[in-house]
């Protein structure tokens, strides 16, 4: 999970949609795990 694949905006795009996202990803790099935790948990 990175920020250029996008998954911070697919939230943005699911919520203004009204919809529910579900995400399967990989997380296996520190820098994913912190993107993680910044841009997506708890969003």
């Amino acid at each position: 999970m990175c920020a250029a694949k996008g998954p911070h905006r697919a939230l943005e795009f699911a919520r203004a949609a009204g919809r529910t996202l579900v995400m399967v990803s990989k997380i296996r790099e520190a820098e994913e795990h912190a993107f993680y935790e910044q841009h997506i948990m708890w969003t």
